[in-house]
């Protein structure tokens, strides 16, 4: 009997020892799991990128901090909106339904580049990744967003194409993007019929400015000059620099009225401030003109190369006019 009894009290010993590993086991479960949304809770509030929560129907529950600055909205005003209010006017009608498709009827994923805009109106440009998150147990779905500001890596890239395109110092086209223009040009005139014109404006007595005055009086010239020959130009017209003092016009839908020469070369009238304590300068430019006739085509760089030999007959005779390439055989 008392070894019956010792079995059994060895037995519940063992029962209770199993007993309080498992409770142990589960508080330690539970603590884990408490400090694993604790965690979680404080990604979502340090995170720098925005984050949003929203319902099965698409209405914000929850934000995080960084998301409240991103828009300049408190937590309050956002949540129970929907996240459309807050997409610009182009991506409320293209990117938004396209992120609810594919939430709702699609992978339950979605990742691109949208602009989100303000409480004052302004947008910032976001990378945008929306997944849904369903729970199975609880028979809930939700969908997350992460927003990531992009505006700082565009506008890098504004600026790398600034570079790329346009000259430093006058801002203007520079050989690269004219070549994009002139085959434009080219391209429209073989469906058009339209006739244009290539023009390279050489300026008269440059050299003797940087001479005397200095390359910084110099570069003040070619600032001017650039902003006055855009003055003259319309919309669809291009004026370029190349290098130096050559400028290259492109003149679109050329009708045959030569004024339009004689406005580019009058453009460089006036006197040119050159800086404090200096005197001021006036210039003008020998200009040659290439005409591109759908009837006898020629490419960007022929054009340029016979505006080139149009503008240097001018130089060489005094200079401060025009010249069209196809006269210079009975000039």
């Amino acid at each position: 009997m008392g070894w019956v009894l010792a079995t059994i009290g060895l037995a519940a010993v063992a029962i209770y020892c199993c007993y309080i590993r498992r409770v142990r086991h589960n508080v330690t479960e539970a603590s884990a799991t408490q400090d694993r949304l604790e965690q979680a809770a404080k990604i979502f509030e340090v995170m720098r990128e925005g984050i949003l929560v929203s319902d099965e129907s698409h209405r914000i529950v929850e934000v995080n901090p960084a998301l409240e600055r991103m828009l300049d909205y408190s937590d309050d005003e956002l949540c129970g909106q929907t996240p459309v209010t807050f997409f610009s006017p182009r991506d409320r009608e293209a990117a938004y339904p396209a992120i609810v498709k594919a939430l709702d009827e699609g992978s339950g994923r979605w990742q691109g580049d949208v602009r989100m805009q303000r409480r004052d109106g302004s947008t910032v440009d976001v990378d945008c990744f929306v997944a849904r998150i369903r729970n199975d147990s609880l028979g809930t779905v939700h969908h997350v967003a992460v927003f990531h500001d992009i505006s700082e890596r565009l506008s890098y890239q504004q600026r790398l194409e600034q570079l790329a395109s346009f000259d430093a110092l006058t801002g203007l086209p520079n050989r690269r993007l004219l070549t994009d223009r002139l085959d434009q040009a080219i391209a429209q005139s073989k469906r058009t019929q339209e006739v244009f014109a290539a023009c390279m404006l050489d300026l008269d007595e440059f050299k003797s400015v940087n001479d005397q005055f200095g390359h910084e009086a110099g570069d003040r010239v070619l600032k001017v000059v650039g902003d006055r020959l855009g003055g003259v130009l319309r919309g669809g017209d291009t004026v370029a620099r190349l290098g130096g003092d050559e400028f290259v016009i492109v003149v679109r839908n050329y009708t045959g009225d030569p004024a339009v020469f004689q406005r580019i070369l009058d453009a460089l009238n006036g006197p040119i401030e050159l800086g404090d304590r200096q005197p001021t300068v006036e210039m003008s430019g020998s200009l040659g003109v290439s005409l591109f006739k759908p009837a006898a085509p020629l490419d960007g760089d022929q054009l340029v190369r016979q505006a080139d030999q149009a503008a240097y007959r001018v130089k060489s005779r005094g200079g401060h006019d025009y010249r069209f390439f196809d006269r210079l055989t009975i000039d």
